[in-house]
């Protein structure tokens, strides 16, 4: 394909016939880029960059860029608008003989030296607009938004969601090692005694249970081959070493022989 067509963009005779003469070689390969960028895209103006003039026309300094551009301003073959933080906008003029139209505020000069009217459309009520007309498309970007939060709501509602009274009382169980049946079966025992489980109660257990060298774990197996709906130190010393005068709690053997004994009479009441 033939990219060297005569007929990409045009250049006023004008410019050619008046100006040329006037202009330098780097005024001139400017002049033509700006021509492309805006003429040739069918724009009515282009941002460009220093660097980015510099590619395309060859110029190696940046200074010698901006002085072919100023030659370009002054000879009001262009108009120059410059923006902090951005590359300047380059527009073409109309007519170089009627001067340069000043470019307006907004940054955007006019097409045809007519600055384009502004229309200014209310804010919708309530952040919800008004059903587009003629068939409209709805904004998809909005309708997005609305299924986000949706989502997003129902997806709190799901892990706001609180445990029963049961599972907790199974994870309060788990932290100190007491999980499956057994921990199912202490729990009946606790209901059927009206005794609800507790943070307070389960440390209370488990500090009992290190008296006479248990884990919380023993002590709920234990209290729950008694039918107890808790432990105590004492209940163990009593009842199984109170006659022979072992005061100073269980050794591991005693304590094994404790776990194995099957006839340990009727259970001590308790409010923890």
């Amino acid at each position: 394909m033939n990219e060297f067509i005569p007929n990409s963009f045009q250049i006023a005779n004008s410019v050619v016939d008046e100006y040329l003469s006037k202009m330098s070689g780097n005024a001139w390969k400017c002049y033509v880029l700006i021509v492309r960028k805006t003429r040739g895209w069918q724009k009515t103006h282009d941002s460009l960059s220093i660097s980015q003039i510099q590619k395309f026309t060859g110029i190696r300094k940046e200074e010698t860029v901006q002085k072919a551009i100023n030659e370009l301003v002054e000879l009001e073959l262009i108009g120059k608008q410059s923006r902090i933080g951005l590359p300047n906008e380059y527009f073409l003029t109309s007519d170089p003989k009627k001067g340069v139209t000043p470019p307006p505020k907004n940054g955007v000069p006019p097409e045809n030296g007519v600055p384009p009217k502004k229309v200014v459309t209310p804010p919708p009520k309530n952040g919800v607009g008004p059903p587009p007309k003629n068939g409209g498309h709805i904004n998809t970007k909005y309708k997005k938004q609305i299924s986000t939060n949706v989502d997003i709501n129902t997806a709190h509602e799901k892990t706001a969601k609180k445990p029963t009274k049961h599972e907790a009382d199974l994870a309060l169980l788990a932290e100190h090692g007491i999980a499956g049946q057994i921990a199912e079966d202490f729990l009946t025992i606790r209901k059927a005694k009206r005794q609800p489980l507790t943070e307070t109660a389960m440390c209370v257990i488990a500090s009992e249970a290190q008296k006479v060298g248990m884990t919380a774990f023993q002590a709920v197996v234990f209290s729950i081959g008694n039918g107890w709906g808790s432990f105590r130190a004492e209940w163990l010393q009593n009842k199984t070493f109170g006659r022979s005068g072992n005061r100073g709690g269980l050794t591991h053997n005693q304590t094994a022989d404790v776990m194995d004994v099957k006839n340990y009479g009727d259970a001590p009441t308790t409010d923890f």
